[in-house]
């Protein structure tokens, strides 16, 4: 149980770690690269932005509209080429229509198609990232909107190879991808430590409030049983002849969708709890040396239903389900027989809960094989005889089946004193 819940706790904060780690290194890279292209493209914005001052000619065909004239161009062109890393450049109209276009050698990208401009674009600078079609790295495309008086006259179109902005960019993406795991990394060994501790703690205490559960069991369940027998070591046996049965039950096709480990564990808690109903019964009942006496029977045949009385307060106040409620199966029908012949409801077959099958047998093992007022105890032999004589009588006839494979095991328990 510890080991899948640790698995799971850590399978689950490794996962969120990565997708948090994930999701913070797509919005820093994001971030961080927009930085760097408006960076790396502050020099072609802040060129383009001088067109009006540096080249007038050009500025004026532009806002008429027109194509421009070679001279208009010519010196435009020409300082252009001092940039060697742009290989493209076009003038467009308002519209989307080219009024001039230079192109030269170069990589060769992935181009999308440019939307028709709209007023609420007129005044943003498009900075596009586009796809090398060949094995060099990506290029830019810058996107600048030519503006005069606030009305959208034409767009300028830039593309720029300059592969150091691939190199950049390659670079800046390692290393935020690398900062961002390594925090993640960090984030997940922290919550994993807060978790352990938090989960050593909480299993320490579960531990302790186990205990004292069983405790305080086992302590009520020797208010009733000391008055029966010598020692209160019934309850430790019993309770383990009830884990042997229940294991190797388990085992069995027919009871496997039934018995499972959370099943065994709480009937071997609440198997102390069988003879609870034993505090009602008067001393001179339980203590009498010599046989019962048909009044002395009544009496004692009420300990059952006693015993359930006191659990089924138990479960009535708990607002969660737990071993009580096999306790009390245990404690009203552990003395009823598969055939019907038991009290105190007469019960027979599958309508006895399974819990009090295996409780009765367990119970009338230990009682012939330990000493009581009005008898000696029995070998191991005889009273493993007595039981599969019973088999289908008195006991369920799967119960006697798995009592027989594991009978040695009720050998070495009933040496415990």
């Amino acid at each position: 149980m510890k080991n899948r819940i640790m698995a799971e706790y850590s399978i689950y904060s490794f996962l969120s770690a990565v997708i948090i780690a994930w999701v913070l290194s797509n919005i820093i890279v994001g971030r961080m690269l927009e930085i760097a292209l408006k960076q790396h493209t502050s020099f072609l914005i802040e060129y383009l932005d001088s067109i009006p001052a540096n080249y007038p000619e050009l500025a004026e065909a532009i806002e008429r509209g027109a194509k421009p004239e070679e001279h208009e161009i010519d010196h435009f062109q020409r300082d252009l080429f001092l940039f060697p890393s742009i290989i493209k450049t076009q003038i467009l109209d308002s519209d989307g229509s080219i009024l001039w276009e230079m192109e030269r050698s170069g990589p060769q990208y992935e181009e999308s198609s440019w939307a028709s401009p709209v007023k609420d674009s007129k005044d943003e600078i498009l900075i596009q990232i586009l796809e090398p079609k060949t094995d060099t790295g990506p290029g830019l495309s810058v996107f600048y909107p030519y503006v005069v008086d606030d009305q959208l006259t034409a767009y300028i179109k830039i593309i720029d190879a300059d592969q150091q902005v691939h190199r950049n960019l390659k670079h800046i993406r390692r290393m935020v991808i690398s900062l961002v795991a390594l925090s993640g990394l960090v984030f997940y060994v922290l919550l994993f430590i807060l978790f352990y501790r938090s989960y050593v703690s909480l299993r320490r205490s579960n531990r302790r409030l186990e205990k004292t559960q069983a405790v305080t069991i086992r302590t009520m369940s020797r208010l009733a049983e000391l008055r029966d027998t010598d020692t209160g070591a019934h309850i430790d046996r019993t309770s383990l002849y009830c884990e042997v049965l229940a294991r190797e039950l388990m085992k069995k096709k027919q009871y496997s969708g039934y018995i499972s480990h959370k099943y065994v564990e709480d009937l071997k808690r609440s198997a102390p709890l069988h003879d609870i109903g034993k505090v009602g019964i008067p001393d001179s009942i339980l203590n009498k040396p010599g046989p019962l006496t048909d009044e002395d029977w009544i009496l004692m045949k009420r300990h059952p239903k006693l015993g359930a009385q006191i659990l089924k307060k138990a479960v009535e106040e708990l607002d969660f389900q737990s071993y009580f409620e096999i306790g009390l199966q245990v404690a009203l029908c552990h003395h009823e027989n598969w055939d019907g012949t038991g009290y105190p409801e007469g019960l027979s077959g599958e309508r006895i809960p399974l819990s009090s099958r295996i409780m009765a047998l367990a119970d009338v093992y230990d009682a012939l094989r330990t000493h009581r007022p009005y008898k000696a105890p029995m070998s191991h032999e005889t009273a493993m005889n007595i039981i599969l004589d019973d088999r289908g009588k008195k006991f369920d006839p799967g119960i006697v089946d798995a009592f027989a494979q594991v009978h040695e095991k009720f050998r070495e328990i009933s040496k415990i004193t």
